[in-house]
Order: C-alpha cells, then sequence, then structure tokens
C-alpha cells in the first residue's frame, strides 16, 4: 500500500470541521434546494451537508457508468481540495469504485491512502473495491483481503468473487493460490458459521477455478455445497458445472448432467452439453439431433453452440457433416468464424481429405484470416494423408505470411515425414523420411520453440514407423531428459517399440497411436483458443 504522503496533497491541508453551530459548508447549502431531487424530506435528519453527500454520490455514480467518468473524480478531488462536507467513508468507496472499474489503479491507491487522513473508516465496500482495483495483481488482490480481514471486516461474497477474478487472470499459479478461499463458503445464510453464503455467482466462479486446475473433487464439492444449500442453479451456473466436468475429464458425468437439465438449457449450456455428449462416446448424428432440438425448442443455435457440433464432427472425422455445417448454418452465411473452419478442416484432415481442407485453408487466406492455427491444421491434413512435400509447402508458405510456427505446427510437420516413413514400410526410403523428421528439431532450435510431449510422440512415432527401434528409444531418453513427462500415446508407443508383436500391431496399433498423438496436439490447440 502506498505510503500518506503520496495522498492528494490537498488532503493534508484540508481545513478543521466546524462545530455543530457553524452554518453549513456552501456546497450544503447550495444542496438545500435539490434535496427533493434525492429524496429527502422535512422529516429526514439529514443535515444539509449530509444532503449534499448524497448528490455527490449521485452524480459519481452516474458519471463513472459512462465515459465521463473522470470527470466524477474531478469532481471528488474539488471536493477534497475545498475540504467539503460531502467527503465521507461513502463518497470516498464510490469515487475509489469508479476508479477501480476502470483501471486508475494509482487513483485507487492514493485515495485509500488517504482514508486515515481524511479521518474516514474503510468498509468492506472500500476493501471490495481496493480488491477490483488491484485485479490485475492476483497476488496483491489476495493480500487485501488479509488486510481486509486484519481491519477486523471478513470478506464478503462480492470481496471474494473480486479476489477469485483476479486469481483467474494469474494462470496455474494464480488459480491454485485461490484454492483456499473455497473454505470461507457455507451454506444457507452462512452468517451461524462465519462464513459466507455460497450463491449461483460464487458457485460459478469457484466452479471455473478447479476447471481450469482438472481438480474434479473440487469441482464436485462446490456443487455438493450449492445443491445442499439450495441455491437457485441459473444457465450461468449449470454451463460453467458442465464446463468444469469436461475440464476435470469427467464427460460422462457432464452428459448425463446436461441430460438431467429440467428446463431447456440455455445456448451456453448446449455448447457445453454437446461438447460432454461428444466426449462421452455419443454419436455425431446423436450429437447433431440436439443442435436440432434447439430449434424446436426454441433455444437460439449461437457460435458456440455450432462450434461445439463442429468440434464434435471434427473429433469423428466426419469431413461430410462438418462441411455441410459450414454451408448450411445461418451464422456462418457472411463467412465462418475462424475457429468454425479449422474444425471442418481438422475433420477434413481425420477423412483423408486433403484437397477439402487446402480449400478451406485458401478461404482463410483470402479473407485475410490464415493465422497459425490455419497453416497448421493444413499441415495436419497433409501429415494424414502422409504428403510431406505438401507439408513442407504449406510451412514455407506460412513462413513467407510471416506467421511464427508453434510446437503444434512443428509437431504435424515431423508426423508427415513420419506418416511417409511408415508408408514406405522400412528400408533407405523410410530412414530418410525419418532424418527429415529429426532434422525439424534445427528449425524449431531456431525459432525458439520447445518439444511438447505431442512433438516428442512424433519423433517416437516416426522412429517406429521407419522401424528404428534405438532411434525410437534415444528419442523417449531424450523426452526424459527435457523434462518432458510422457502421456498415454508416449506408453502405446514404446510398448510397440519394445514389444514387437504381430504385423498386425504394427501396421494398425501403430498407425493409430501415431495420429492419436498429432490429434491431440489439435485438440489442445483449440481448447487453448476457448472454444472446446
Amino acid at each position: 500500500m502506498p505510503r500518506k504522503h503520496n495522498a492528494n496533497a490537498a488532503l493534508c491541508s484540508r481545513p478543521a470541521a466546524p462545530p455543530a453551530s457553524h452554518a453549513p459548508s456552501q456546497a450544503g447549502a447550495a444542496a438545500l434546494s435539490v434535496a427533493a431531487e434525492v429524496g429527502v424530506t422535512s422529516e429526514t435528519p439529514l443535515s444539509a451537508d449530509e444532503v449534499a453527500a448524497r448528490q455527490l454520490n449521485s452524480q459519481l455514480q452516474a458519471l463513472g457508468r459512462g465515459p465521463s467518468w473522470r470527470s466524477g473524480l474531478a469532481l471528488f478531488d474539488a471536493a477534497m481540495a475545498a475540504g467539503a462536507g460531502t467527503v465521507n467513508a461513502h463518497t470516498a468507496t464510490s469515487a475509489l469504485s469508479v476508479a477501480a472499474r476502470r483501471g486508475d489503479v494509482a487513483y485507487a491507491e492514493r485515495l485509500f491512502a488517504a482514508f486515515p487522513v481524511l479521518g474516514l473508516q474503510p468498509s468492506a465496500h472500500t476493501y471490495t473495491a481496493l480488491v477490483r482495483a488491484r485485479g490485475g495483481d492476483w497476488r496483491a488482490a489476495l493480500g487485501t483481503l488479509e488486510e481486509m480481514r486484519a481491519a477486523g471486516l471478513p470478506p464478503n461474497a462480492h470481496a471474494l468473487s473480486a479476489a477469485l477474478a483476479a486469481c483467474s487472470r494469474g494462470g496455474a499459479a494464480g488459480a491454485a493460490a485461490a484454492v483456499p478461499l473455497f473454505a470461507e463458503l457455507g451454506g444457507g445464510e452462512g452468517g451461524s458459521s462465519g462464513r459466507v453464503a455460497v450463491d449461483a455467482h460464487l458457485a460459478s466462479a469457484f466452479l471455473t477455478l478447479f476447471g481450469r486446475l482438472k481438480d474434479g473433487d473440487g469441482a464436485a464439492a462446490v456443487w455438493a455445497l450449492a445443491m445442499g444449500s439450495g441455491v437457485e442453479v441459473d444457465a450461468h451456473l449449470h454451463s460453467a458445472y458442465l464446463t468444469a466436468l469436461l475440464r476435470c475429464g469427467r464427460a460422462e458425468t457432464a452428459a448425463q448432467a446436461f441430460q438431467d437439465i429440467p428446463t431447456p438449457p440455455s445456448p451456453h449450456c448446449y455448447a457445453a452439453g454437446m461438447r460432454a455428449l461428444g466426449a462421452a462416446g455419443a454419436s455425431p448424428l446423436a450429437v447433431r439431433a440436439v443442435y436440432d432440438s434447439m430449434e424446436q425448442r426454441q433455444v437460439p443455435q449461437t457460435p458456440h453452440c455450432v462450434a461445439a457440433l463442429m468440434a464434435v464432427l471434427a473429433h469423428a472425422g466426419d469431413a461430410a457433416g462438418a462441411l455441410h455445417l459450414l454451408r448450411e448454418s445461418r451464422l456462418l452465411q457472411e463467412g465462418p468464424p475462424c475457429v468454425c473452419t479449422h474444425l471442418a478442416m481438422a475433420a477434413c484432415a481425420r477423412a483423408g481429405r486433403l484437397d477439402d481442407a487446402l480449400r478451406l485453408l485458401r478461404r482463410l487466406v483470402e479473407a485475410q484470416a490464415a493465422d497459425v492455427v490455419s497453416y497448421s491444421t493444413a499441415v495436419l491434413a497433409a501429415a494424414f494423408a502422409a504428403r510431406p512435400d505438401e507439408a513442407e509447402r504449406l510451412y514455407a508458405a506460412m513462413r513467407d505470411a510471416r506467421i511464427q510456427p508453434n510446437d503444434y505446427t512443428f509437431t504435424a510437420l515431423i508426423a508427415a515425414h513420419g506418416a511417409a516413413a511408415r508408408a514406405t514400410a522400412g528400408g533407405r526410403e523410410a530412414a530418410a523420411y525419418l532424418r527429415r523428421a529429426r532434422a525439424v528439431r534445427d528449425r524449431m532450435r531456431q525459432q525458439g520453440v520447445s518439444p511438447s510431449v505431442h512433438t516428442f510422440n512424433a519423433w517416437i512415432a516416426a522412429a517406429e514407423a521407419a522401424r528404428d527401434d534405438e532411434c525410437a528409444l534415444h528419442e523417449f531418453r531424450a523426452m526424459q531428459h527435457a523434462g518432458v513427462a510422457p502421456n498415454a500415446h508416449t506408453r502405446q508407443l514404446m510398448a510397440i517399440v519394445t514389444r514387437r508383436g504381430t504385423e498386425q500391431i504394427e501396421t494398425q496399433q501403430g498407425q493409430l497411436t501415431a495420429i492419436s498423438a498429432v490429434a491431440a496436439a489439435l485438440a489442445a490447440a483449440l481448447i487453448q483458443r476457448g472454444w472446446m
């Protein structure tokens, strides 16, 4: 917290308050003429200064909601400089709230530091506004809660919500630091236990938190508390619950929860529900039926819903269904959002329809909307088609367009050479493709891109495809040395390498795991963009 000397200089020279018998201040006298406007009657036991304070507070709130919010703060500064009786804890908190909402952190900090100078006592609302002001730094936001407790004010629902919002912007570290706040929630009114009563907004915030941490037990505990406390489940809370379950890998539970919703779900619930059904193994036709039912139930089919259905089609490799959805959706007639085009490209890739994927890429390029995901998904389509030369051409076009590749791009490029090596069934040609796949590592270093688990899987898969078990083991050791943890695909690939079984295992299971590693990278890239 800034030291007191950082406060507005006018605060330090504020004149002493007049005695009780003194005439009201000029601002207070002027306020008598507008008393009726702020709801003050002759029977209201308020002084002229208190009436003026109410008027100032109304002006602060009104100006704070619009583009002239700085004028509201200037009005408050003028009152402070004049030593007006309108400056009290309530109006100061309103000014602090305006500064916090508008991102003027310096003003908020300066004003809060001036509270002792002004002889004002911060309230719970004051601290809540300060938490919001410090929301760009989750550590500072949590520290404000500690200041609040030290002042004898237990954090309320608004303060906790503001702190959670700050922590959610702090990545994994911020989210993990916010977990202990869940212990401050209680059921019912909350007051009897000294805890904050859980409501739909807080429950949604904690579900989002545990979903980001992939903590399924934490998400389940939040839902149980909300249900046990009689919280009215709105569309936002339902959507947050379904999304948290999906992020925690509990697709079947999410699918069942979606089907158990008694009233017509909101568009966001439909989007999360369709993703859950797809992840739980429902067929594309079944998910499409859910999408079609939205129109029957008069629920708007939003772009998020289209993207959710498109993700299911992409996962299933249903290129025909994905391309049909792109053509038919009224929401996409003016040009589909990039995410839907990327998902359609992924569906074409998994179906082996390279030409269709390239056609969609050209559409994005012509619209000047192509990005790293666009080109990388096209490279992935070339990998599925075992066309490494086309993959290299696409990579070159991407570089010519001054688009920076990422680990997903390089993973798809490695997989393209690995797929070509598999198609040759061993021999010198396969070894040549393996060398090209491993040479991608040099390009990654030049671009400053670190390999992910999917990248190492692609190298291992390429070595396995070329029947170079020693190279595969070398890549696995390099993965361990780099501190990259193996996943299920890694273990499947190494099982093939370490126990060469039947020809069927080599040609079918090996191909499946090699492609699955790249497909997983695609899904991760799309999830990172916030659409899956």
